[in-house]
């Protein structure tokens, strides 16, 4: 009854990984989300260095007057370091 109950705990941890594994793929080929406005986001990183999201990556509404303002924070990219700060130019 125990092993059963073992092997019954170890497929659905492996359900959970493989439900992990599906949502990060659909994320990866479905193209930009879309915002508020119906057009697709368009790929950011903050570049102001006073900012605490410096480096990080994000979606956001492509019109910039009368948008939506939509950003979705990209957790899943790597922030870039501030040695690969460009200064000026």
């Amino acid at each position: 009854m125990t092993a059963t109950k073992g092997k019954l705990q170890e497929a659905s941890q492996e359900v959970v990984q493989l439900e992990v594994k599906l949502e990060d793929a659909k994320m990866v080929y479905s193209g930009p989300p879309f915002c508020e406005c119906g057009d697709e986001m368009v790929y950011r990183e903050v570049c102001n260095l006073a900012d605490p999201n410096w480096g990080r990556k994000f979606w956001k509404c492509p019109r910039r007057l009368g948008g939506c303002t939509k950003r979705i924070w990209d957790d899943s990219a790597a922030v870039t370091s501030i040695e690969n700060a460009r200064v000026g130019g």
